[in-house]
């Protein structure tokens, strides 16, 4: 009996130690045959995939609901079919361009923007640089922020540009300090981007990490990820905390690892539990980051389609552990949230998330009862997550 009650409390510990990592869960997979060199991206509480590569180069656009596990497919890119596009979400549309097909190679300059409420594509201004693959893309204040990537073995771009939607302009920005590099991951945390990882011309895979301030135009070295050099791995962001997963170095790989931008430190999670792979794509929604498709090898076009869900801790056993609560009403909010804490010391700190995971709202909690204005917030859900003496916690309400 004592030996079965040590086993039970052995795997109870092994449990709440997999759990404080997050977890992963295994949805429906992406339609449309196994791909790689996809592109994605989320907006509003939907996320996208299209272009790559099946058995053929692709345009189908394939949209995905969190809340009902489903795909459907939308309106096709109104391009050329292509791999190793690049792009990213401005407000409540999607920017997407450059790549390539081949070879022989043709590689493309443009841009179109689509809008997931009318399922409608538009071209926009193409990019200005020269085409290219495996560049990286994010979005800092309403504004893209696209660079790198390459056209062949021994042409790489260590350039960087922005995107104005509103004007429907590009201006080229000061080229980063760091080694030009193609196959590079982002993501982007409030008002800075993030770019490490990837390939140099020297066909070196790198470690170096580093932060953007658009205000500024000014990048600045931070703490390299110590799970080691790669490139073609993929990144989110969720609740003010940047992402990187999978990649390639020696083989592909499928470590997980977090990053935090006020401590500049990296924190090793849970490995994605599905195949290890390169090449993929990922992004978040409702603060949990999702994850598909790729090159699993050995063969050139060993591609895989599956689909991954990651729920990081906040969701799971930290609550579970937590000897506080607190209220907030009403839901439905329209031009104030009020938020209760019965049993909670002040002053605790509120920030409000978007269901993209970036903070569009902090206010401090000095009061057993506090109203937040939040007349300025667009229609649709929020996470507010709570830190106070006691822990953390987060809720969600909607914003009409």
């Amino acid at each position: 009996m004592k030996k079965l009650l040590l086993i039970s409390i052995i795997a109870c510990l092994v449990t709440i130690s997999s759990y404080s990592q997050g977890y992963w869960t295994q949805k429906a997979d992406v339609p449309n045959s196994d791909r790689a060199n996809a592109t994605c991206f989320s907006v509003l509480d939907k996320g996208y995939v299209c272009l790559g590569v099946t058995t053929i180069h692709v345009t189908d656009l394939e949209e995905y609901d969190p809340l009902t596990n489903t795909w459907t497919t939308k309106a096709p890119f109104p391009g050329a079919a292509r791999r190793c596009a690049t792009a990213f979400s401005i407000g409540n549309k999607a920017y997407v361009g450059i790549g390539a097909i081949g070879p022989p190679y043709t590689f493309y300059t443009d841009f179109y923007e689509y809008d997931p409420t009318l399922n409608t594509w538009t071209a926009k201004a193409p990019f200005p640089g020269p085409g290219r693959i495996n560049a990286y893309g994010f979005t800092v204040d309403n504004i893209g922020y696209f660079g790198g990537g390459n056209t062949s073995s021994s042409n790489y771009y260590g350039d960087l540009w922005a995107y104005n939607p509103s004007a429907d302009t590009w201006t080229q920005k000061n080229n980063p300090p760091f080694a030009a590099r193609a196959g590079a991951n982002t993501f982007a945390i409030k008002s800075k981007g993030y770019v490490g990882f990837g390939l140099d011309l020297n066909n070196n895979s790198l470690t170096d990490f580093w932060e953007y301030k658009p205000l500024l135009d000014v990048w600045t070295q931070k703490a390299s990820c110590p799970g080691g050099a790669r490139y073609m791995a993929v990144g989110f962001s969720m609740f003010d905390y940047g992402y990187f997963v999978t990649g390639y170095s020696t083989g592909t790989m499928k470590d997980l690892w977090q990053f935090d931008p006020n401590a500049n430190a990296w924190t090793q999670l849970l490995d994605l539990t599905g195949t290890a792979r390169s090449n993929g794509i990922a992004f978040s929604l409702n603060n949990k980051g999702y994850v598909g498709t790729g090159y699993v090898g050995p063969a050139s076009t060993d591609y895989i389609n599956d689909f991954w869900e990651y729920t990081p801790s906040w969701w799971g056993i930290d609550h579970a552990n937590n000897t506080f609560e607190f209220s907030l009403y009403p839901s439905p909010a329209h031009e104030k949230l009020f938020v209760v804490l019965p049993k909670v010391s002040v002053p605790a700190m509120a920030t409000i998330y978007n269901l993209n995971g970036q903070t569009v709202m902090q206010h401090t909690l000095s009061n057993v009862e506090t109203q937040i204005d939040i007349s300025s917030l667009a229609k649709g859900i929020y996470m507010l997550k709570l830190v106070c003496d006691e822990g953390v916690m987060v809720k969600r309400f909607i914003k009409e």
